[in-house]
């Protein structure tokens, strides 16, 4: 066979490599089409695989920003820590996948405590006088 006629019978001219396998089902398919459905068939594989890499990117920013938000919201639930009131919070993002939310309940019992003992050291002296 003359090299000028290997390149007519070629599947794989102008089509990147990850695409068509040597030997797989889609190059005897692809063998079989006219030039034209062809291209047009490389062409649309082309921005398939081009989509995929764009919506891939999307999804990584995205886990990456719900890393964030899930890293400020706990400092956020940690830091409220120093303020002595009960507090409960609700706190939600969005991932690729879906959606998450936290609802943290901080109960401040050391003021009611306070609380007590105090009213039973007042009640306390009330009785023995």
């Amino acid at each position: 066979m003359s090299e000028e006629s290997k390149k007519d019978t070629s599947t794989n001219a102008n089509v990147p490599a990850n695409i068509i396998r040597k030997g797989s089902a889609l190059e005897s398919l692809m063998s079989q089409l006219p030039e034209p459905d062809r291209q047009s068939l490389i062409k649309k594989g082309v921005e398939e695989l081009l989509n995929r890499e764009a919506e891939a990117g999307r999804a990584e920013q995205r886990h990456n920003d719900s890393a964030i938000e899930m890293e400020n919201a706990l400092r956020h639930v940690t830091s409220s820590d120093k303020i002595n009131v009960d507090q409960t919070f609700k706190i939600g993002g969005k991932t690729y996948t879906g959606e998450w939310e936290w609802t943290v309940t901080k109960n401040n019992n050391f003021v009611v405590i306070v609380v007590a003992i105090v009213i039973g050291v007042v009640a306390v002296l009330v009785l023995n006088r």
